[in-house]
């Protein structure tokens, strides 16, 4: 596996590990207001939004970007 496709697959195996709070789970403290389970899964999320902005930029394959469907491009040109 070559190092360009090696850190993408590490992030999202990171990204795997940090979803599963289980060191949250019985814990009563508050984070921002909310429970500190429910603050926590907001914030991964936040964490995974950027994950795959960074996937879709560096690791997703070119010519799957230049695709269109075919009713864009009839629209296009109406």
């Amino acid at each position: 596996m070559t190092r360009g496709r090696l850190i993408p697959a590490l992030l999202l195996v990171i990204a795997y590990v940090l979803h599963n709070d289980v060191w949250l789970r019985d814990v009563g403290d508050r984070w921002f207001g909310l429970p500190a389970g429910l603050a926590y899964h907001a914030l991964f999320c936040l964490l995974v939004v950027g994950l795959m902005a960074v996937l879709m930029r560096f690791a997703w394959p070119a010519p799957a970007l230049d695709q269109r469907p075919d009713n864009a491009a009839s629209r296009e040109d109406a």
